[in-house]
Parts: C-alpha cells; sequence; structure tokens
C-alpha cells in the first residue's frame, strides 16, 4: 500500500515536471517568436506597420525595442504582450486603426542615439539638450519617424492586404515623417517660447515688410492677395491643395497654429460699440476679413469661435 502511494506521487511529481518543461519550452518558443518582427506581420491587421517600420530608416531595430518594457520580467512582458495580441486577432477586437495607448520613453531613444550627436542638418537650430530639459519627449517631434503617421492620417482602418512595400514607400513622405513647423509654433505658444525666426533659423530673417509696425494689422490684405507668400514659410502649403479663391485663406488662418492662435484673440479696433457699427467695416474691406476669425455657423471649422455670423444673421455657408 504504502509502495503503491510513493509510486502514485513519484508519477504525479513526473507529470509535474514534464508540464512545467513543456509550459517552459512553450513560453521560450513563444517569447523568441514575439522578438521577431516578422511575428507582427503575422497578423494581417498589422501589415500596414510592418511595412512601413521594413522600408523606414529604424528597419535594423526589432519592434520590441521600442513596444516592450525591458528589465527582469521582459521575457514574461513579451509573452504576454504577443498572448493579447493573438486574442485580439482571432476575436477581431482590436480598435480600427490600430494605435498605442502609450508614449515611446525618451531612453529607448537614447539607447541608440547619442545626444550630442543628433544633429538637424540645413538652416534649421534644434537644440535637443533644452527640448529633454523641458520635458518634451522625442516622439514629440519624431512620431512619423517609422511608421509615417498612417494611423494618425487614416490609412489603417480596413483593407490591409492592399499593404505592400511600394505602398509604404508612397508613404515615405518627408511630410508624413517630420513634424512641420506648424507643430513647432504650437509647442513655443504652450510652453511661451519666442517664434522669432531667428529662434530657430540660423540664416532665415523676418521679411521687410514683417518688420514695418504697420503689419500685424495690414499683414491681412497680403494674405488675401497672395496666401501662398505666407505659406513659404509658415508652413501649410498641404492646406492649400485642392483649394480655389477666398476659400484658401478661410482654411489656411483655421489650420495654421501660427494664425489661429492670433486670430482667437479679439483686435484692439473691435471696440466696445463694435457689433452695432461692423457693418461699416464689412462695408469697407469685404466680408471676407470677417472669416480670418469667425465661422459663418457655429461649431464650423478648427477654431469654433463662440461668436459666428448667424448668431445674429441668416447668411448661406459660402466658405464650406
Amino acid at each position: 500500500m504504502e509502495k503503491q502511494k510513493t509510486i502514485g506521487i513519484f508519477v504525479w511529481l513526473l507529470f509535474t515536471v514534464i508540464f512545467q518543461v513543456i509550459l517552459f519550452l512553450v513560453f521560450i518558443s513563444g517569447t523568441k517568436a514575439a522578438l521577431n518582427s516578422r511575428f507582427c506581420f503575422s497578423c494581417h491587421e498589422m501589415r500596414p506597420e510592418y511595412y512601413t517600420w521594413e522600408t523606414s530608416s529604424h528597419n535594423k531595430i526589432e519592434c520590441w525595442r521600442c513596444h516592450i518594457n525591458t528589465g527582469p520580467w521582459f521575457p514574461f512582458w513579451v509573452s504576454l504582450n504577443g498572448g493579447a495580441n493573438l486574442v485580439k486577432h482571432l476575436t477581431g477586437f482590436y480598435e480600427k486603426p490600430i494605435r498605442i495607448t502609450y508614449s515611446i520613453d525618451n531612453k529607448r531613444c537614447l539607447s541608440c542615439h547619442i545626444l550630442e550627436s543628433v544633429t538637424p542638418g540645413g538652416d534649421i537650430i534644434i537644440p535637443h539638450d533644452k527640448h529633454l530639459a523641458r520635458g518634451v519627449a522625442c516622439v514629440t517631434c519624431h512620431f512619423g519617424v517609422v511608421h509615417y503617421q498612417i494611423a494618425e492620417r487614416g490609412e489603417t482602418r480596413g483593407n490591409y492586404e492592399s499593404w505592400s512595400v511600394n505602398k509604404a514607400l508612397a508613404e515615405r513622405q518627408s511630410v508624413n515623417q517630420k513634424l512641420l513647423m506648424n507643430g513647432c509654433i504650437t509647442c513655443h505658444n504652450e510652453r511661451e517660447v519666442s517664434t522669432e525666426c531667428k529662434t530657430c533659423h540660423l540664416k532665415i530673417a523676418a521679411p521687410p515688410d514683417h518688420q514695418k509696425p504697420s503689419w500685424g494689422n495690414n499683414h491681412g490684405s497680403t494674405a488675401l492677395n497672395n496666401v501662398g507668400y505666407c505659406a513659404s514659410c509658415h508652413t501649410g502649403k498641404e492646406f492649400l491643395e485642392g483649394l480655389q479663391g477666398q476659400k484658401k485663406l478661410y482654411w489656411y488662418t483655421r489650420q495654421n497654429s501660427f494664425c489661429r492662435d492670433c486670430h482667437l484673440r479679439k483686435p484692439e479696433f473691435h471696440l466696445d460699440n463694435w457689433i452695432p457699427n461692423h457693418d461699416d467695416a464689412v462695408a469697407l474691406k469685404g466680408e471676407i476679413t470677417c472669416y480670418a476669425c469667425h465661422d459663418v455657423d457655429k461649431g464650423e471649422g478648427i477654431n469654433k469661435n463662440p461668436i459666428y455670423c448667424n448668431k445674429c444673421h441668416d447668411f448661406p455657408d459660402k466658405l464650406s
């Protein structure tokens, strides 16, 4: 009886050890597979991310180096992340477009890049040390360097099988990889940093007409005649594509933070008696000057100015 009991315990221990060994081997195999970026490609919904990574300047850096926490529990996190993504794939319960819900930590970037050697080319000045000191994450500016902002631009909502190296290469445009000056201006304004040309440029200076005291109040007429002149420096050429006539100026001032941040502030000449008398200004300058700051209907455009024309009037929307 005692012998049978001993044999039973031995068999139970043997099966336990075998099960643990099998589990360990599965765990190690899963971890090894998940460490290969090709593992991401095995799910069709990740093809856009895989192909953009494959055609990027970071294609020698495996996905996990940016997207998985390292440390003592690293193998566990790799397997857990891979398993969770597999479940999402099998059930179809994943966000469209797929987006990460966390920020890439600076230490991931600095594990490869040496801060002192990271310098932009051309005329631009970017003191990386000052940006880091102010708490600006690397991906705040370099968020499109690997995946070309395909999720942010709504390019990954479906039709995943259509993605290929050639399609990814077509998305690999400079405008999709780098932060446009519009983003720099927004960030500088939020942190109360100068937006003068000399702050970021070695040679580029403000044009002579910008240095006139009257420029602040009279630049609108220049923009009205040729908004492309504004876009040549202040970014936003992409906002003008496909637009004609007055629509160009209207939408440019709404999309470009360099214009928008000022246009949301009440001008000095809008005195207390402005509302009952503003029709004289409209007759003199034209209603297009109003649209630089105001919308025709409530909530139209990116500005969402609380003062809009049809709050009192009944105008057709001429600029939508």
